[in-house]
């Protein structure tokens, strides 16, 4: 008789016991299920920021290559322009005697005091610098954009 009621004994504590865990694990599980859900949509909340700055990203590298290549068009140009505009007024840099027909005439017309500059050698090789650098970038700034693409 008391194997028979020790037997019932144990056999409720393990039903209790069984019962326990089975309500732990559906209720873990239920959990981690909603937990899912949430980790989800914070993923998505994620994802979407991220696509977000990229874009940001991608507008301004888009928007620098532009003005990059802008100024590399002006310098191209001012520097093509730059034997065109480098002309000093002054009356030291012309011959006050004329040699020849043509210097008279013009010495008459007034243009006396005109004559053109010349760089020296340094500013000329430094001018040549940038205008290889800036043909450098805009090979990269071409490749940038090509890999964009």
């Amino acid at each position: 008789m008391i194997r028979i009621q020790l037997l019932c004994v144990i056999i409720s504590s393990l039903l209790v016991i069984s019962g326990y865990y089975y309500w732990k694990h559906e209720v873990v599980h239920d959990a981690l299920i909603k937990e899912r859900g949430n980790q989800k949509e914070f993923i998505d909340h994620k994802q979407r920021e991220v696509d977000f700055a990229n874009e940001q990203t991608r507008k301004r590298a888009n928007n620098a290559i532009q003005v990059y290549v802008k100024r590399y068009d002006d310098l191209r140009l001012a520097a093509a322009n730059t034997p065109k505009r480098v002309f000093v007024k002054s009356s030291a840099c012309v011959n006050p005697m004329p040699r020849t027909a043509e210097d008279r005439s013009s010495a008459e017309k007034g243009l006396a005091g005109i004559g053109q500059a010349e760089l020296p050698e340094t500013n000329l090789r430094s001018l040549d610098e940038v205008i290889d650098r800036i043909e450098a970038l805009q090979l990269k700034s071409e490749l940038v954009l090509n890999t964009m693409e």
